[in-house]
């Protein structure tokens, strides 16, 4: 995780960027300080760093929950796919079994 704070004191901005290269995630949070108010860099930087980890979180969380409604698609299909195969493998089973059984009756007719 990586963590950049820039402050343009002349603009009475605050920004903090957050960057997680591991999931993918860059977000940003601003703090602009109202003409009418008064200038405070130490708040400035709390409410956009309290607003850039609002949206990482809210980013992270949409992230995770996606990745998990795909692995659990993924999950079904494969368990669908197993049962399958599994109803295959006995068709073939019991299909060997009749033959077999038909063979031994015709090789005894010989």
């Amino acid at each position: 995780m990586e963590k950049q704070i820039i402050s343009k004191d002349e603009e009475r901005l605050n920004i903090v960027i957050l960057k997680n290269e591991e999931y993918g995630i860059v977000v940003k949070g601003i703090a602009r300080c109202h003409a009418d108010d008064e200038y405070d860099k130490e708040k400035g930087i709390q409410l956009a760093n309290t607003r850039a980890w609002i949206k990482y979180y809210k980013k992270l969380g949409k992230d995770i929950s996606d990745n998990i409604d795909l692995s659990l698609r993924v999950l079904k299909y494969w368990e669908d796919r197993s049962v399958k195969l599994q109803q295959e493998q006995h068709n073939a089973d019991s299909k060997l079994k009749e033959l077999e059984v038909e063979y031994t009756k015709m090789i005894g007719t010989i």
